[in-house]
């Protein structure tokens, strides 16, 4: 996978992610992006999950190793 694909889907997780935060918590969702809360549903821990692994992803397409 190329850096730029890598980020991309980066990218397409955590709006995934910030969006379930959002229809979850409304104004508060910022806040709990950062504390247990953001990931206290099922669903909010799968997609907190995938923003995790593509970002894993991400990192090793960047590393001199990957490329």
């Amino acid at each position: 996978m190329s850096r730029d694909d890598a980020y991309a889907k980066w990218l397409a997780a955590d709006q995934a992610w910030s969006a379930e935060l959002q229809r979850v918590f409304g104004k508060h969702a910022g806040d709990a992006r950062y504390r247990p809360a953001g990931v206290s549903s099922t669903a909010l821990r799968r997609l907190h999950d995938r923003v995790r692994r593509a970002e894993a992803a991400y990192r090793r397409a960047s590393s001199p190793a990957g490329a």
